[in-house]
């Protein structure tokens, strides 16, 4: 009998071995397949932000004019003025939402900001507009009593950056402000 119980104690063993290798090559077929769709999702999130981005540059084009003349800081007439702040606000939006993508997947998400700091200071009419804008918002935002969001912090950082390059010809490092600020 200890024969036929031995026997079956080691079958016992193999078939607690295979289980425990299935089990392990199942999780590890999961976290395989986890990192695939993790890098599907950010490729269609680049594929979504190059398609905004040559939406915005289409349009940006159709009014090539109205553009050049906002970014210098020419007098646009009623129409023209209101495309321009579309156009400056779509320009905005992109650069927070890549600043936003960029925080997600752990990377430096200012270096948009920084970039968006240094347009706006090359281009006197888009910088006198978006301070408005930006001011308009802030007192719109008090009235409200809102809290302090993200879009408030990558706005600071533009400040920050405008007023550097205001003193100074260097461009800001992209690391001139820590992600912490963001959390």
């Amino acid at each position: 009998m200890s024969w036929i119980q031995e026997k079956f104690n080691n079958y016992a063993q193999i078939v607690e071995i295979i289980g425990i290798l299935s089990i392990v090559g199942t999780l590890i077929f999961v976290i395989i397949e986890l990192q695939q769709s993790q890098q599907i999702s950010f490729a269609d999130q680049d594929l979504a932000s190059i398609e905004i981005e040559l939406a915005l540059t289409t349009e940006i084009n159709k009014h090539i004019d109205i553009w050049r003349g906002g970014n210098a800081g020419e007098e646009l007439d009623g129409r023209s003025a209101a495309i321009y702040k579309n156009l400056l606000d779509s320009v905005w939006i992109q650069a927070s939402k890549l600043s936003q993508a960029r925080a997600r997947l752990g990377a430096n998400s200012n270096v948009a900001m920084h970039e968006f700091a240094v347009f706006l200071h090359e281009n006197p009419g888009a910088k006198a507009l978006w301070l408005k804008t930006s001011e308009k918002y802030n007192k719109n935002k008090a009235l409200l009593n809102y809290n302090t969001t993200g879009s408030e912090v990558r706005d600071r950082i533009v400040f920050t950056d405008l007023a550097t390059l205001a003193n100074s010809t260097a461009k800001p490092s992209a690391n001139t402000t820590t992600e912490t600020e963001l959390n």
